[in-house]
């Protein structure tokens, strides 16, 4: 193998072993040919072995460098693996790019990392060129040793605690430990929550964490039960990189909502879900308000739960002239679901002139929406979702005028009732 590999060097053209074509050339390359690919010279075993090892989606699969799998399956598998071990181990895992660990031995990733301490690793050192990482936390420590393993080239962290019996005390853990983290480089941030965190930007711990690791995200997501976000009205934490924000609006809602806009004022996709206390019946727009302040929002989703009021034409009106760039729009309600009547249909074509998604939780009702066969509707609309509008019998027609007034040229429905705008030749517009 080496006189061939030696033999290919020395005859084949110089073209082939630069290293920007080579590294090309490589990414095409499924796995088993990468393989093959790293026995073909010295110059490409580098490249090859960087697109094997640059997801990986189990920290089994990077154990099994060092281990036979009788001793991987052993609940102590340190005493397997002899020192010398250790460096082959750092030499593929200094390769991985995007890394998944849900496996049910969650623990093993952090007693590798206690162990590689234990030999004289520096924080950040096992994985330099990580750039995306899913940890599914089962246990509400066993996140903590491994963070520091990370290096300064992560841009997307994901953090999912699926166990109800991991709560706050399990994610404020780790957020401690990201704060002593150097993530220069770390654009989104992800975390799933099955169990309650309540307040969590109150909490010492994620103020912490965005103060060293939040001056560069893009994107901040948060998702978990009901109360989960409760940013307070003197938040001292403002993330101005932050354009894309998932999270939850808890009681009160303005309150929330105001504290929300203060940390991340330039944002232009926002999903959201906002939670009404009993008894409520004003209007959307007076619970929102604060959000009309966010004038770059292109994109946003709204599902509310509890009572409140229906959406009317002022809402509509006082939501379009706030939000001028609108493209994408969603409003939902449950448990009730329709609380919009589809005579304000048109409200949101003339409020939302750029709007070219729509799903709302529409409500038959009459008077039905006037249909000007002159004007354009919805001129940029290419889906629009009535999620389950109820049509009584015999109004068929009036539904098909309707959509026909929006969709001219022609549409589609998909299986979850989304209608998609056609062409004029009848394909389906992508």
């Amino acid at each position: 193998m080496v006189e061939a590999a030696d033999a290919f060097e020395g005859h084949c053209s110089t073209v082939f072993l630069l290293p920007e074509l080579v590294e090309l050339i490589v990414s095409f390359l499924n796995r088993s040919d990468c393989v093959s690919a790293a026995r073909i010279s010295t110059m490409w075993t580098d490249p090859a072995l960087n697109n094997i090892w640059s997801r990986v989606d189990s920290f089994q699969t990077l154990l099994q460098v060092v281990l036979p799998k009788e001793a991987s399956r052993a609940l102590d598998f340190r005493h397997y693996i002899p020192k010398e071990s250790w460096s082959r181990l750092r030499q593929y895992a200094s390769r991985i790019r995007v890394l998944t660990n849900d496996d049910d031995k969650v623990d093993l990733a952090s007693d590798l990392v206690s162990q590689l301490q234990g030999y004289g690793l520096e924080p950040g050192t096992l994985f330099p060129r990580l750039i995306r990482l899913k940890w599914v936390v089962r246990g509400s420590e066993h996140v903590c040793p491994f963070l520091p393993s990370v290096g300064g080239s992560l841009q997307v962290l994901t953090l999912d605690y699926p166990d109800t019996d991991v709560g706050y005390s399990g994610v404020s853990n780790a957020l401690w430990t990201l704060s002593s983290c150097s993530l220069p480089r770390l654009r989104t941030f992800c975390i799933r929550a099955t169990a309650g965190w309540f307040g969590w930007l109150v909490d010492p711990a994620a103020n912490a964490f965005l103060a060293k690791n939040g001056h560069n995200l893009t994107t901040l997501y948060f998702k978990g039960p009901t109360y989960s976000f409760t940013p307070p009205e003197d938040l001292a934490i403002s993330i101005q990189t932050v354009t894309d924000l998932a999270c939850q609006l808890s009681t009160p809602v303005y309150e929330s909502a105001a504290g929300l806009v203060k940390m991340c004022p330039n944002l232009q996709i926002l999903k959201v879900n906002i939670f009404f206390s009993a008894g409520s019946t004003a209007q959307w727009s007076k619970y929102i308000e604060p959000l009309f302040n966010l004038h770059d929002l292109s994109e946003l989703q709204i599902r509310a739960y509890g009572q409140c009021g229906p959406i009317t034409a002022d809402d509509i009106l006082t939501m379009g002239g706030a939000w001028p760039r609108m493209r994408s729009l969603s409003l939902s309600h449950t448990p009730w679901g329709d609380v919009i009547a589809l005579s304000l249909l048109f409200h949101f074509s003339a409020c939302f002139p750029l709007l070219e998604h729509l799903t709302g939780a529409f409500r038959w009702s009459f008077p039905l929406p006037a249909v000007d066969e002159h004007a354009t509707h919805f001129p940029n609309l290419r889906t629009l979702n009535f999620m389950g509008l109820y049509v009584p019998a015999g109004s068929g027609k009036e539904y098909q005028r309707i959509v026909d007034a929006i969709f001219p040229c022609g549409h589609f429905t998909r299986n979850d009732g989304t209608i998609i705008r056609a062409d004029s030749d009848g394909s389906r517009i992508q």
